[in-house]
């Protein structure tokens, strides 16, 4: 998705840390969106044409079981779109999760998302039910459990599932604790006027090692820099942009030690260049008056808008 709006691929890791750090992308506000779901829509598209193509007429119990716990999983998995939506009515959602940064770039109202969660569950569900699949299902297990029943190892059988359960508890209470905490986590929206001074978010990087940065910034009609300066004054990291999005894993290297990361906005055409020549910017001039169509007359009078969120961890 990112490559579609003129980003370029920094990093591209498959396995059990899988991701993808892409910079440089410009994204338009449905663009955002569909970033912020594309993780969801492959894995569907998949889960839809491997339900239409199921056969119940087959006789291996492996590939029956392989096609429920795949429906289970990206099912559980849709869980997520339910209960984040209906935790922003009463809570600040996880801030930098594609939940969180999809509301943002929606404005859609979080109950709307849950019920399209829900009805996306229901469906899929019906789907599986309808290709025979949960018929089936029910089927081998009723018949593995009559089975062990009457050779006395289900009480063994119900023991060895309480003690995969168990595992699983723990492996996701260990994953949650040994997680990175992020540093920096920030949501919020304005409006910036004349009078607006710079936002500076403090943070400390209490390892020496590279950080992963995801940041979305959507404004109308203004121009944002953001900066990342150490405590000893100097800058680490800087981009300028009305709109942006930058999702980095491991794109930001910092040593222990306090941080600020600073938001100017330029809200005159005439201060922009210099603003450019203080912070360092070698933009040609056709660069610099292409900038300046960015800038609305008419928002000016009214105050631009801005959202942005920032996640370091």
């Amino acid at each position: 998705m990112g490559i579609l709006y003129g980003g370029k691929v920094n990093r591209f890791v498959l396995g059990l840390n899988a991701h993808v750090s892409i910079s440089d992308a410009v994204y338009s506000q449905v663009g955002r969106a569909l970033q912020n779901v594309a993780g969801l829509l492959l894995p569907l598209l998949f889960l839809i044409i491997a339900l239409v193509v199921y056969q119940t007429k087959c006789k291996n119990a492996l590939y029956h079981i392989f096609y429920g716990a795949l429906w289970l999983s990206f099912s559980c998995s849709l869980l997520a779109w339910v209960i984040i939506p209906f935790m922003d009515l009463f809570a600040t959602p996880p801030m930098g999760d594609d939940i969180t940064n999809f509301l943002m770039n929606t404005s859609l109202h979080p109950l709307a998302v849950s019920l399209a969660a829900l009805l996306l569950i229901a469906g899929l569900a019906l789907l599986a039910f309808k290709r025979g699949l949960l018929c089936k299902i029910a089927e081998i297990f009723r018949a593995l459990f009559q089975a062990e029943f009457r050779k006395g190892k289900l009480v063994f059988l119900i023991k060895v599932i309480i003690g995969v359960a168990l595992v699983f508890i723990v492996g996701l209470v260990g994953f949650r604790i040994l997680a990175p905490e992020p540093v920096l986590e920030t949501s919020f929206v304005m409006t910036v006027g004349l009078d607006t001074e710079d936002v500076k978010l403090p943070f400390e990087a209490k390892q020496s090692k590279p950080y992963s940065m995801d940041l979305t910034l959507d404004g109308q009609g203004i121009l944002t820099d953001i900066q990342i300066y150490n405590e000893e004054g100097t800058r680490v990291y800087q981009t300028l942009a009305e709109s942006f999005t930058h999702n980095g894993y491991g794109s930001l290297k910092l040593e222990k030690g306090q941080y600020e990361m600073v938001l100017t906005f330029l809200q005159e055409p005439q201060d922009m260049e210099a603003h450019f020549r203080i912070m360092g910017y070698d933009f040609t001039r056709d660069e610099i008056e292409a900038l300046k169509k960015i800038y609305d007359p008419d928002t000016r009078a009214t105050g631009y808008p801005i959202k942005f969120s920032a996640t370091i961890k």
